[in-house]
């Protein structure tokens, strides 16, 4: 997984296209449980990235010198 693809949330890495389709599927009127069903994610962590939806990442200053 590269990190270009890949969004931060809560301390897991989450594939942005796997974020994308729960969203998309939450979207279409989908539950939670079927989110997570057709995914193979537990039904809290659906619910997780549902309420957060799409965060844009935040980074931390780096100390160059």
């Amino acid at each position: 997984m590269s990190a270009s693809n890949a969004v931060a949330l809560g301390g897991w890495v989450v594939e942005l296209k796997e974020l994308m389709t729960i969203l998309a599927l939450h979207r279409q009127g989908l539950s939670g449980a079927a989110i997570a069903e057709r995914t193979g994610k537990d039904r809290r962590t659906v619910r997780k990235y549902i309420a957060r939806g799409l965060e844009v990442p935040r980074y931390l200053a780096t100390n160059e010198g």
